[in-house]
């Protein structure tokens, strides 16, 4: 299958779309805090 080709490319996009979610949470928090 194609997949298994695009599987590696595929889980750096999840990895990369996860850190900007964190990193969107992380600064929520931190206005949150400061504010």
């Amino acid at each position: 299958m194609v997949r298994a080709r695009y599987g590696r490319a595929e889980r750096l996009e999840q990895l990369l779309q996860h850190g900007m979610h964190c990193v969107k949470e992380c600064s929520a928090k931190n206005r949150r805090m400061a504010a």
